[in-house]
C-alpha cells in the first residue's frame, strides 16, 4: 500500500528510470507539492519546484510528446519567476495539444506576469466560455485593468466572483 502518489511516483521511476511516462508522474507529484507550498512556505514550493524542473526535463528528454509534462515544466518555471523558459514550455505543451486549456490559461498568465497584457487577454480569448475558471476571469479583469479598460475590467471581476 502507498501512503500516497508521491512516495509510488518515486518508486516506479527508480524501477524504471528510462521511462518517460514515470519520470513525468514523478515530476507531475513534485510539482503538485510545490503548488500545495506556494500560500504557505514559498521556499518549500521553489524547492519542490525545481526537483519537479529536473525530474520533467529528463521526461521530456526521453520523450518530448507528453503536453502534462510540458505544462507541469511551464508552472513550475512560473514558481521560479522564469517566465521566458515558462513560454517556451507552455508553446511546446500547445503544439502537442493545441486546445489544452492548462497550457492556454497558464500561457496567459506568463503573459500578464510578462507587462504582455493585450497577448493576455488574446490567449484567454482563445478558450472556449465553458471551460472558463473564476481565476481566468479574475485574470481578464487585471489584464484589462492594465490596459485601461476599467468598464470591463469590472465585468470580468464580476464574473470571477471577487
Amino acid at each position: 500500500v502507498w501512503k500516497d502518489r508521491y512516495v509510488l511516483f518515486e518508486h516506479d521511476v527508480k524501477l524504471a528510470p528510462d521511462n518517460a511516462r514515470m519520470r513525468k508522474n514523478h515530476g507531475g507529484s513534485l510539482a503538485r507539492r510545490a503548488v500545495e507550498y506556494q500560500q504557505t512556505d514559498i521556499a518549500k514550493a521553489r524547492e519542490y519546484a525545481q526537483q519537479a524542473i529536473e525530474e520533467l526535463k529528463k521526461a521530456l528528454a526521453i520523450y518530448e510528446d507528453i503536453p502534462t509534462g510540458h505544462i507541469h515544466l511551464g508552472n513550475m518555471y512560473i514558481i521560479m519567476g522564469d517566465y521566458s523558459n515558462a513560454e517556451r514550455s507552455l508553446l511546446k505543451a500547445l503544439e502537442y495539444a493545441p486546445e489544452n486549456y492548462f497550457a492556454r490559461s497558464s500561457l496567459a498568465n506568463v503573459y500578464y506576469r510578462l507587462g504582455r497584457y493585450n497577448e493576455c487577454i488574446n490567449m484567454l480569448d482563445t478558450i472556449s466560455r465553458t471551460y472558463l475558471k473564476p481565476n481566468d476571469y479574475y485574470l481578464y479583469s487585471l489584464a484589462y485593468s492594465k490596459i485601461g479598460d476599467e468598464a470591463k475590467a469590472a465585468e470580468y471581476r464580476k464574473l470571477s466572483g471577487r
